[in-house]
């Protein structure tokens, strides 16, 4: 008898994605979303992770460990205590991530070969938060493995999610049609060597030729090439259809990530039209952002229980609450942004420009990732001598900036 072996499992042995190297761990850390420590300590602890205890993950569909070591060298740079749980069915995939955190010293990580189906039987326990990257659109029965995920979620927990973005990828599917009409019945290899081929003979006028935000296959290899055009299962998803999935499963969106993409002012700027904005939903306001923008390849939200309220952090009333930033130090931010009313940042062929307030300059330079608001203002006032709502507006507005394009988040350093 012919045992069945799952293609998307197949595919996963073969071609472990995305292609890591575990010997890079040496010399560099990838960092990416969701499971960013500053993004899950803003979104889902509302800054104060640092006072949780016995804090525990769940990798739901490890991959090649991205998120897991991410995440474990972030906490463990910030002496968190914690337990990390790897769950993948890629024993290909779950190797190159146990070496990786070999490589690091990670020692927090419980690896576990097994499928998300089976997560009800694995009794796992609860978790503070789960991430759960590029999985949910390769899976035969996604709601179904997200009310999964939910049960296994603490009432104050969340999830960082991220799954493919339909609009963005117009030409993939399309191609990925296309190469299971000439390609299905070959062996994978053939598959790949057949789709290198066929890439060299597009026309013109192929909707991936001109899709050139999706560089997969140029980027990561023959892995690349294979997770993008010859999945065996890919469903993509508009903001409409995801903010209906996670409803469906008595669940609710905390953010998009990074949330000035999916607000429409900043693609449209007509009177006219702004006013129409006023009878849409966040939702609503999100899906027509996707819409008008067309280069959201992929979609990444941190989401929780409906009954759950985490701290909204769009305005920043308490002193004791300090900025900090994701990649740069302040002092170098406030040099690159000296003399300038914006910042201009591209981002998937989209130019952007924001409008930054008059003192941005000195805040950056205050702020340090151990600053309060306090501490900044009181420093701030002996040279420009501002009363705390001057400070106040200040702040706000570069905050509202830096945090609409994911570098700047808050935390209590105490």
């Amino acid at each position: 008898m012919q045992t069945f072996i799952d293609p998307v499992q197949k595919h996963y042995e073969t071609y472990p994605y995305p292609p890591r190297k575990p010997e890079d761990e040496k010399h560099r850390l990838i960092e990416g979303y969701p499971s960013h420590i500053l993004e899950i300590d803003h979104y889902i602890f509302g800054g104060k992770i640092g006072q949780q205890k016995d804090i525990r993950i769940l990798i739901a569909g490890g991959g090649t460990g991205d998120a897991t070591i991410m995440l474990a060298q972030h906490l463990k740079d910030r002496n968190l205590t914690a337990e990390i749980i790897y769950l993948d069915q890629s024993q290909a995939s779950l190797d190159i991530a146990k070496k990786r955190a070999e490589i690091r010293e990670l020692t927090n990580i419980k690896f576990i070969l097994n499928s998300l189906e089976k997560l009800p039987e694995l009794n796992l326990g609860f978790f503070d938060y789960i991430d759960c990257c590029g999985v949910l659109h390769h899976l035969a029965n996604p709601a179904e493995i997200l009310m999964h995920l939910k049960k296994s979620l603490k009432q104050y927990g969340g999830i960082g999610l991220m799954v493919y973005g339909l609009i963005g990828r117009t030409g993939v599917y399309e191609l990925q049609n296309a190469l299971k009409r000439l390609v299905a019945d070959q062996p994978m290899a053939t598959q790949i060597d057949l789709a290198k081929r066929l890439l060299k003979q597009l026309p013109s006028t192929n909707w991936f030729i001109k899709n050139t935000i999706v560089k997969d296959h140029l980027q990561a290899g023959d892995s690349g090439l294979y997770d993008l055009l010859l999945h065996h299962r890919d469903q993509a998803y508009t903001t409409d259809q995801l903010a209906h999935l996670i409803d469906q499963t008595d669940l609710k969106i905390i953010s998009f990530i990074e949330p000035w993409r999916y607000n429409p002012h900043y693609y449209i700027s007509d009177g006219a039209l702004l006013k129409q904005l006023d009878k849409l939903t966040y939702i609503e306001r999100a899906a027509l952002a996707e819409e008008l923008a067309g280069n959201m390849k992929i979609h990444v939200c941190y989401i929780t229980h409906k009954n759950n309220f985490p701290p909204i952090m769009n305005e920043i009333n308490d002193n004791q609450a300090a900025p900090i930033l994701r990649h740069r130090n302040g002092l170098e931010l406030a040099k690159a942004v000296k003399g300038k009313d914006n910042i201009q940042i591209t981002l998937d062929n989209l130019p952007i420009v924001f409008p930054i307030p008059r003192l941005s300059g000195p805040i950056l330079n205050l702020i340090d990732g151990k600053n309060s608001l306090e501490t900044i203002y009181n420093n701030l006032n002996k040279k420009q001598n501002l009363t705390w709502d001057v400070f106040k507006n200040e702040f706000h507005s570069l905050y509202r900036v830096f945090n609409a394009i994911n570098q700047m988040f808050i935390y209590y350093p105490n």
